[in-house]
């Protein structure tokens, strides 16, 4: 045959092949590419012939290693034949693949190696069907072999991170009592520092759609997050960034329905999703699910063994043919019967009459229908003595729903009543205080309701939340915050009639109902006596405690026509109480209704506005009141909600410190403030403070003074950054607020107290902080003119200040009159719009211009 004709013939046949087929020259550039090939690692055009095998394919970890053994083949080192098998390779469209091939060196007439041709199959299907067979095939051994959970899980980390390069692992699971996922334990593959990660993810929880477990958990879904320096999801992203994690990929642990845990990995690669590990962990979460049921079904088991094994109550297992199973050792000390002897017997000869109800096929019939039975039978001993017994039958079905067996149980009826007695009083109430809890509560309500729409009387309910208890509890401990919520409860009860009811549904949270009241305007009365009993000092292990209470209150059947609208009308009359001020009462209306609801709706899209890029900063200038020269900026956040348009920050900012979400917000103002400082030097404009208003969440964050130092250094502020924060931060803890007042004071921060003369601040106090300025509030400044009450207060700061040799600014200045007044005291500083509104930053700029020509004029 020709031999053009046999080229293209094997050619054509090579075309067809599944194979890939590739021909190598002795510098790794491709000169032959079938169909399959070009398709996988170029195109069709033929853009692969010519390129280099190695820049194109070859995974960056392997290059050496391929390499040197191509190299080695090109120079006779190697066998003619090499089968290497389970090597990775990228194909054009970034995807990994497994591929085994086999490589045939060519070689010319004279025998001289000329290049390499290769027959490629792709396996990587096979090999993750293997891998992952392998790996389901491990977690069962290690939950196999395992005798927790958590140690079963602490392997199963050591294992995932080895087998797949992650550099930490940890494990959340679901705690019912604080409706929330909570760290379990954590694995260290990399050679990074994340002893502070590990202890910082300790101290976490998240709730449902909170972080990665959160929103695993909320899902039911796994996530991946390429880099969670750039994801506001991933809320330890700044410990993260500091130790170099990057790449994050949580997983749920299922049970059926229900997520019991969150499995997250993270990796100091950035990486994108990978879909075939991502579906692999996927189905290993189901399967550490099961395992996880089974232990607690174990437990579960092991409870009710030991249940029956030491119930003081005898007890005895039936079959469905009636046959005795089993019976515990108060069975033999009531009956006489040893297990030994009455196991497979029929129970007949308990009863004195075998006639009785008990003994009965129709009996039976009742009891698989009702599944249960209670009553009284005579029953006779081993030994013939006769003696009457309360008898609970329960019929308990198998997986089927069929009657599997029947568990009976022998009482003494005294003791019956008296064991349910102390049952309902546990179902009911609260243990702590002895209160009625939320079951027995929620009964009552609707009995009063029930009974107000026949007598037309009203029903109200007192829904109390005492001030400030989670910093008294986390601070001082659970016992001393128990013993509180006792003495309160202890007070309470005297403000109440007989029928009334105190519940304690839990917390620190109170609820009171009141029927039968006959008119509205009893009301204030009594809610001024629950909020004094609240007032009362307690002491406490040598301790007084102040407390007071935030009261809502709503009344049936103005504000709802059944009990959980009036609960959470009541609520809501509550929460609006705190928000606006604490240490009172609100009627709940209709208003508060809109306002909860408004509320509710600002918190969501408040936590999108960030990612959304709603925040804009706007400036306020700080005027020297001698000079007229611009000496400062305050940077005021404000929103531009796309419904509401702007809103200012005091509609925003306390929800955003409720929520948490002042931190990442927080963040925000301060790095767009620094960088929009540093553009207005590198533009020209002279150098002036720029004030920004801390939080005391953010003040008290353990990376607070990293973040400063960071800004201050990148952005040139040295000297120029100055920290507000308020009297309540400053004395909210005395020696910590020094420590870091000093250390911000060596970074080269200035320091002022906002609103100075509306806190609680001990002038004594003032002068051992290493201030630089106090701010006179703005209350103070616009009614100074009209009140020689606040001209003498403005009068007295501006003294304390001078003496201290601090500087002294007002704020709110609106009018002449005002600026006057002010300059005639030596106040140094003036801010208002008198002379500037805030300003977005453009139009700042020009004002900003204007205003220096004004003044040079």
């Amino acid at each position: 045959m020709d031999s053009a004709i046999m080229n293209n013939f094997l050619s054509q046949l090579w075309q067809d092949q599944a194979l890939f087929i590739l021909a190598l020259d002795v510098n790794g550039r491709v000169t032959y590419a079938n169909a399959k090939a070009q398709q996988r690692f170029g195109d069709p055009a033929g853009t692969l012939v010519g390129a280099n095998w190695f820049d194109i394919a070859v995974l960056p970890e392997d290059q050496s290693t391929v390499r040197r053994r191509f190299r080695a083949m090109m120079d006779g080192e190697m066998e003619n034949l090499l089968q290497i098998s389970d090597v990775d390779v990228m194909a054009a469209d970034g995807a990994r693949l497994r591929i085994l091939w086999s490589n045939h060196l060519l070689r010319d007439s004279r025998g001289a190696v000329t290049g390499l041709l290769s027959f490629g199959q792709d396996i990587t299907e096979q090999r993750r069907t293997q891998f992952r067979l392998e790996l389901q095939q491990a977690t069962a051994k290690i939950v196999d072999e395992s005798e927790t959970f958590p140690a079963a899980m602490e392997k199963f980390l050591h294992l995932a991170c080895e087998q797949f390069d992650w550099d930490f692992g940890e494990v959340w699971l679901y705690e019912k009592s604080r409706q929330a996922m909570v760290w379990q334990s954590c694995f260290e593959h990399g050679t990074g520092d994340y002893r502070r990660f590990c202890e910082l993810s300790q101290n976490f929880e998240y709730a449902m759609g909170q972080g990665v477990p959160g929103i695993v958990w909320q899902s039911g879904n796994p996530l991946w997050i390429e880099n969670v320096a750039d994801n506001p999801t991933f809320l330890r992203r700044e410990e993260a960034k500091r130790i170099g994690l990057h790449c994050a990929f949580g997983f749920p642990v299922r049970v059926g329905d229900t997520i019991a845990g969150v499995i997250n990995f993270l990796s100091r690669r950035i990486q994108p999703p990978d879909e075939g590990l991502i579906k692999l962990f996927d189905s290993i979460g189901s399967q550490l699910g099961n395992y996880y049921q089974r232990k607690a079904m174990e437990a579960q088991m092991q409870i009710w063994t030991e249940l029956f094994r030491n119930s003081g109550e005898p007890i005895m297992v039936l079959d469905t043919a009636t046959r005795i199973l089993a019976v515990n050792e108060a069975f033999t000390r009531l009956t006489g019967y040893p297990a030994a002897e009455i196991v497979g017997e029929n129970p007949g000869r308990l009863w004195v009459e075998q006639r009785q109800a008990f003994a009965s096929p129709e009996f039976w019939a009742d009891l698989n229908q009702t599944g249960s039975w209670q009553g009284e039978l005579r029953c006779r001993q081993k030994d013939g003595t006769e003696y009457l017994r309360g008898i609970s039958a329960a019929r308990i079905r198998d997986a089927q729903g069929l009657p599997a067996h029947y568990i009976v149980t022998f009482t003494d009826d005294r003791e019956r009543k008296a064991a349910e007695e102390r049952i309902r009083y546990l179902v009911y109430h609260d243990t702590l205080t002895g209160l009625p809890n939320r079951a027995l509560l929620f009964e009552r309500i609707n009995m009063a309701v029930a009974q107000a729409g026949r007598s037309k009387k009203l029903v109200v309910l007192f829904s109390i939340d005492i001030d400030r208890f989670k910093v008294i509890n986390d601070s001082l401990g659970h016992q001393i915050g128990d013993e509180l919520l006792r003495q309160v409860a202890q007070g309470l009860r005297q403000c109440l009639r007989e029928e009334d009811t105190l519940s304690r549904p839990g917390g620190d949270e109170f609820v009171i109902l009141f029927p039968n009241i006959g008119e509205l305007n009893a009301v204030v009365p009594i809610a001024e006596k629950v909020a004094r009993s609240v007032r009362q000092p307690i002491r406490v292990n040598g301790r007084e405690f102040n407390l007071t209470a935030s009261i809502g209150i709503s009344v049936y059947p103005n504000d709802g026509a059944d009990r959980d609208a009036l609960l959470k009308n009541a609520d809501a009359a509550m929460n609006f109480a705190k928000e606006t001020g604490r240490n009172q009462y609100h009627f709940f209306t209709k208003d508060l209704s809109r306002i909860v609801t408004e509320r509710l709706k600002t918190e969501i899209n408040l936590r999108q506005a960030l990612e959304r890029q709603e925040f804009l900063l706007h400036y306020q200038p700080q005027i020297d009141i001698r000079t007229r020269r611009v000496v400062g900026l305050e940077a005021l956040i404000r929103w531009n909600q796309p419904d509401e348009g702007l809103i200012p920050p005091g509609k925003f900012i306390p929800l955003a410190e409720e929520s948490g979400l002042i931190l990442p917000v927080g963040d925000w103002i301060l790095g767009e403030a620094a960088q929009q400082w540093r553009q207005w030097s590198q533009v020209g404009l002279p150098p002036v403070t720029m004030a920004v208003n801390i939080s005391a969440i953010q003040f008290y964050q353990h990376d607070f003074l990293e973040k400063i130092s960071r800004l201050v250094k990148e952005c040139g502020l040295e000297s120029y950054l100055e920290i507000e924060v308020t009297e309540g931060v400053m004395m909210k803890d005395i020696a910590v607020t020094l420590d870091i007042m000093h250390k911000l004071k060596a970074i080269g921060c200035k320091l002022s107290i906002d609103d100075f003369g509306t806190g609680y601040s001990s002038l004594g106090y003032i002068s051992r902080f290493p201030l630089d300025k106090l701010k006179i509030d703005q209350s103070f400044v616009r009614a100074m003119l009209t009140s020689q009450t606040n001209m003498a207060i403005v009068d007295t700061i501006i003294r304390l200040a001078n003496n201290l040799h601090l500087r002294v600014i007002a704020e709110g200045v609106e009018t002449a009159e005002e600026m006057a007044a002010l300059a005639a005291r030596r106040c140094d500083e003036v801010q208002g719009y008198y002379f500037a509104k805030p300003m977005p930053a453009e139009e700042l700029s020009r004002w900003w211009s204007d205003w220096n020509r004004a003044v040079r004029a």
